[in-house]
């Protein structure tokens, strides 16, 4: 018990507290993923077009290093699960957003010309890095038409898409900015049993006012909380 009172005030003194509640403060990860009847996609428009309607809100884009860059689309199943990847959980970013766009083809022919019809579902999926928490998720219906699959994208890509795109941007920014939330970042020192570190974890979660605490780092008799919640 005695070891334990000392590492909480070490952990007590080290908080830091920060409040990213406007849009410039705001840190996010954009993880495409396209699909087009049944198949992955070139995503690079997608998130292209994305990141371009996150940056219009003043939002801050965290991109990601070339090793993990190439994760984008799995890295965006699991934020579109509710979960934050492993590999992104200690970035320093406040939210990772999934954005997602499936097209299919509903019609061979329009009026038995060679265009055909496709039909395409834009979801967008927000969650928080510190909580886990899903901070807000959406979806939006299209039909696009084109010679092919690559055509009728192009034209959803600079037709609707942008203006939709702007849309789901700013309802999950005002969903964010709603919550009047804090974070904080916790560092403790001293603390040798990795199992004693989680279960602190744990505790600190209970703590009144506190929704969210996870380790992130834990090494060296070092360890690094994430703490967020309300009031």
């Amino acid at each position: 018990m005695r070891a334990f009172a000392v590492v909480t005030l070490v952990l007590l003194s080290s908080v830091m507290f920060s409040n990213p509640a406007h849009a410039q403060d705001l840190r996010v990860v954009v993880l495409p993923k396209l699909t087009v009847e049944g198949a992955p996609g070139d995503s690079a428009a997608l998130e292209a077009t994305a990141v371009a309607a996150m940056q219009k809100k003043g939002l801050r884009v965290v991109e990601l290093s070339a090793a993990l860059s190439g994760q984008k689309a799995a890295f965006s199943d699991t934020v579109f699960a509710g979960k934050v990847p492993a590999e992104l959980s200690v970035l320093n970013a406040d939210a990772l957003c999934s954005v997602q766009l499936a097209c299919s083809k509903s019609a061979d022919s329009i009026l038995d010309s060679e265009i055909k019809a496709y039909y395409c579902v834009l979801a967008l999926k927000v969650v928080r890095v510190d909580s886990g928490d899903v901070a807000f998720g959406d979806t939006h219906d299209f039909t696009t038409h084109g010679l092919n699959g690559l055509q009728a994208l192009q034209a959803l890509l600079k037709g609707r898409l942008p203006a939709a795109l702007d849309e789901k941007a700013q309802k999950w920014l005002a969903a964010w900015q709603g919550e009047s939330g804090w974070e904080a970042d916790l560092f403790v020192a001293k603390l040798r049993d990795r199992a004693a570190a989680e279960k602190m974890s744990e505790a600190l979660s209970k703590f009144p006012g506190v929704t969210g605490a996870r380790m992130l780092m834990f090494k060296d008799e070092y360890a690094k909380f994430a703490l967020s919640g309300k009031g």
